[in-house]
């Protein structure tokens, strides 16, 4: 004697579709999460900054050297470094080029600030 077994449910096509969309917005999902963290952790500011900081601080140093002597006799700041890159070493001068590292004078020129852009 055979055994009859009555079918398991029928999936309908589309209900298959709608699986499979959900899959693929699960998989998208992840891959989305994934390059939000890749861009967290990479951006500037983050995890990567402090070193790169640390690392250009004896550039920093003597840029911000350079522009005091630059100074003119009332004491404001150059507008901007174009005369100044010349005077500074190869590595700091490539820095400043390249824009790694970035001088902001003050709109009243009485002061600047360094930025790094890693």
């Amino acid at each position: 004697m055979t055994e009859e077994r009555a079918p398991g449910p029928r999936i309908s096509p589309r209900r298959a579709w709608a699986r499979a969309a959900i899959g693929v917005l699960l998989a998208a999902n992840l891959v989305v999460l994934w390059l939000y963290t890749w861009v967290a952790v990479t951006r500037p500011g983050g995890p990567g900054a402090e070193l790169a900081i640390r690392e250009l601080e004896p550039d920093l140093e003597i840029l911000a050297a350079v522009i005091e002597r630059h100074r003119d006799a009332t004491g404001l700041v150059p507008q901007d470094l174009d005369g100044i890159v010349r005077e500074l070493p190869p590595e700091v001068a490539r820095h400043v080029q390249r824009g790694v590292i970035r001088y902001l004078p003050s709109s009243d020129r009485r002061t600047f600030r360094l930025t790094v852009w890693y």
